[in-house]
């Protein structure tokens, strides 16, 4: 621009928009600014010493514990890849399949 570029040209080879060219060309230096974080307001070490602590409590139950949202709950653990708890155990009836129900104790022969 400063060369005699014109904002259109710069809009397109930038796919970026006028106002973002406009702030560009105002600033000195177009070296990357760095953004500071704000630190985690979960621990996720914590929160995982307390899943092992207390494996049946609830979402609501932690995200109370931790003064979070359940959804910060939520996310911090499937990020570590802790899902839901699932039963994997069959139970004494057998598992129904298309209308049939199967016996576990039963013995094929």
């Amino acid at each position: 621009m400063k060369q005699g570029g014109k904002i259109s040209e710069a809009t397109q080879i930038f796919q970026v928009s006028r106002a973002t060219i406009h702030r560009w060309l105002k600033r000195e230096d177009l070296a990357p600014t760095v953004v500071p974080r704000r630190p985690w307001k979960l621990d996720w070490a914590a929160l995982a010493a307390d899943v092992a602590a207390h494996p049946d409590d609830r979402l609501i139950d932690r995200a109370q514990r931790f003064g979070v949202q359940v959804s910060t709950i939520s996310y911090a653990l499937n990020r570590m890849g802790i899902t839901r708890k699932k039963n994997r155990y069959a139970t004494k009836k057998g598992v129904k399949k298309s209308g049939k129900r199967i016996n576990n104790s039963s013995t094929h022969g």
